[in-house]
């Protein structure tokens, strides 16, 4: 019975020292996702493996295939991926078939469970473009994501929020993101976004875009691969 009427003052001594985690402050993020290419295995023949090596793959079957393959639901349920642009992903619809509210939902439970003692106000997007196998595709492509990250930091920030932003490419998404770094050099370098975590899962290192890690755009930027990923060097063209 002592130990009891000891313990208990104890207790709540320390749970009133103890910081509270309702009262501090929501760390808010915007976490952007960028897919991959589109498959082109159907269209490894011979008469395409040059244009892919000139990188002269618009307005070919191969891209027109593409877009069409874009447009299909079909192709979005292995990763977080939606339509063309940037789209708002709801974190709490979790049913079949919408893959990135799975993505979003995860991702955000593993980073509490990482970061316990912090609080998150995580806003997720994925953002869309063509999945084409071309060099300077990407790179305009970059521009869309580059002018859509800067709007949302605006947007938010008239609300009240300083966001941090994360943007997190999967295969050649990687390559799209890593070409904000030359969009900040080459069209946009009186700009000030910052991206704080860059994320990049399976990527193919190309030489285009490597230098662009050096980019002061990047605060952090974390690859992940496996050597054994058969598919991230099958990439030969580039």
């Amino acid at each position: 019975m002592m130990k009891i009427r000891i313990l208990i003052p104890l207790l709540c001594i320390t749970m009133a020292l103890a910081p509270s985690l309702s009262a501090q402050p929501k760390e808010t993020w915007i976490t952007v996702f960028v897919h991959g290419i589109m498959s082109i295995k159907p269209h490894l023949k011979a008469s395409n493996v040059l244009k892919f090596m000139c990188d002269d793959v618009c307005n070919t079957l191969y891209s027109k295939t593409v877009e069409l393959m874009r447009l299909d639901h079909h192709f979005y349920k292995n990763q977080a991926m939606q339509g063309f642009g940037f789209i708002k992903i709801d974190p709490t619809l979790i049913e079949r078939g919408y893959t990135p509210g799975a993505i979003a939902d995860l991702f955000g439970t593993v980073q509490q469970w990482s970061n316990p003692e912090k609080r998150y106000d995580n806003h997720y997007y994925t953002y869309g473009w063509s999945g084409l196998l071309s060099p300077s595709q990407r790179y305009e492509e970059a521009k869309g994501l580059f002018l859509g990250i800067e709007k949302l930091v605006q947007e938010f920030k008239q609300q009240g929020y300083n966001p941090k932003i994360r943007v997190i490419g999967y295969s050649h998404g990687g390559n799209v993101v890593l070409n904000l770094g030359a969009v900040h050099k080459y069209y946009r370098p009186q700009s000030k976004l910052v991206v704080d975590e860059t994320i990049l899962l399976g990527m193919p290192v190309q030489k285009e875009t490597a230098q662009c890690i050096h980019d002061p755009i990047f605060k952090k930027i974390y690859h992940i691969y496996s050597n054994c990923d058969r598919v991230q060097h099958l990439d030969f063209f580039s």
